[in-house]
């Protein structure tokens, strides 16, 4: 808890299930379970848990031993009663209801810091002691259920990953984040937007409501960044930008892949918008009258346009009776 606190809330619960997937090598969570408390139902807490566990579940009210862990902390508090510097106070209270039995004066006791320490000690030590089984906590550990596999990298960039909030929608297909030290110091970290242009910024729009401003989640390391909704839903994942050199002299095999693959992506951009000017062309041509004034048309844009499309159908059609004619035509009838 907090110092000076003893209240659980859902950061610490979050804070011991971070430090729990670091610790266990980051490998699959299945099962969470849990009493009532509003450290684990909480919805900020479900959201949570439900993204790293296969299953999330409370005990019945009101029966705590239904809880595994109430029996683990029940066994490693009986541990701590043999160490003699422990003070008593956590058992025993005096005749009178003494909360101080032992008569220990506040300065004689270890500060915050100290008593973390001094329990991360003593959680090892228990971790390494034999239980009934004459097996140690660590040793059972190590049979694992077969389908324990590293987790999704996706929920560990959430999980350790920086946050941050953005506006994509001027960047040009690339997302650009920033990592600051101290006032002064400040690097960009750039990450491309996978087929930007087409099908990429059509899920980002649809995800963000085709706003004007696409302002959407990032959560990122040093090699990917996954785009989220304001509201926590998952949009895509962006690979890092491939950089390459202004000056030729610069210039290595590396980074003239990188300026080939940037203007492969460019090229590609450029082919998204003219598909999709001729697309939006021909859907004017199909228009009526109304529609195109409606669309600032006026009389004789609408009849150039009934003239062009009357001159593509015949190109059409001509066109196809062309081609049946080469279909139908036998070459070694006339040789």
């Amino acid at each position: 808890a907090k110092k000076g606190f003893s209240n659980e809330t859902p950061e610490m619960m979050m804070d011991a299930v971070k430090m729990a997937v670091r610790r266990t090598g980051k490998q699959t969570m299945f099962e969470f379970i849990s009493d009532n408390h509003g450290a684990f139902v909480s919805a900020e807490s479900k959201t949570f848990l439900e993204m790293i566990f296969n299953k999330v579940r409370t005990i019945e009210s009101g029966n705590s031993q239904a809880n595994p862990a109430e029996t683990m902390f029940r066994l490693f508090k009986r541990s701590l009663k043999d160490i003699k510097s422990f003070i008593s106070t956590s058992w025993n209270a005096g005749v009178e209801g003494q909360a101080n039995p032992d008569y220990i004066k506040l300065d004689d006791l270890p500060n915050y810091e100290d008593a973390c320490i001094m329990m991360n000690e003593l959680v090892e030590r228990w971790n390494d002691s034999k239980q009934r089984d004459l097996t140690t906590p660590n040793q059972r550990y190590q049979i694992k259920h077969p389908d324990c596999q590293p987790m999704n990298p996706i929920v560990l960039r959430h999980l350790f990953g920086n946050h941050t909030e953005v506006n994509v929608a001027r960047m040009r297909g690339f997302v650009d984040v920033y990592k600051t030290k101290g006032y002064n110091e400040s690097k960009l970290h750039q990450f491309e937007i996978p087929n930007f242009g087409g099908e990429g910024t059509e899920i980002i729009a649809k995800a963000t409501g085709y706003k004007y401003n696409a302002i959407v989640k990032v959560v990122w390391d040093e090699d990917f960044a996954d785009l989220y909704t304001l509201d926590e839903q998952y949009i895509m994942t962006c690979e890092k930008a491939l950089k390459t050199k202004s000056s030729h002299a610069e210039m290595s095999e590396k980074h003239e892949n990188a300026l080939d693959h940037q203007m492969n992506r460019k090229h590609s951009q450029d082919q998204y918008i003219d598909d999709f000017e001729a697309e939006l062309a021909n859907s004017m041509l199909e228009l009526g009258y109304s529609q195109q004034i409606a669309f600032g048309g006026n009389k004789e844009s609408y009849n150039g346009s009934q003239i062009e499309n009357e001159s593509k159908k015949i190109n059409k059609k001509q066109t196809k009776t062309k081609q049946r004619t080469e279909r139908d035509f036998n070459e070694s009838e006339w040789s």
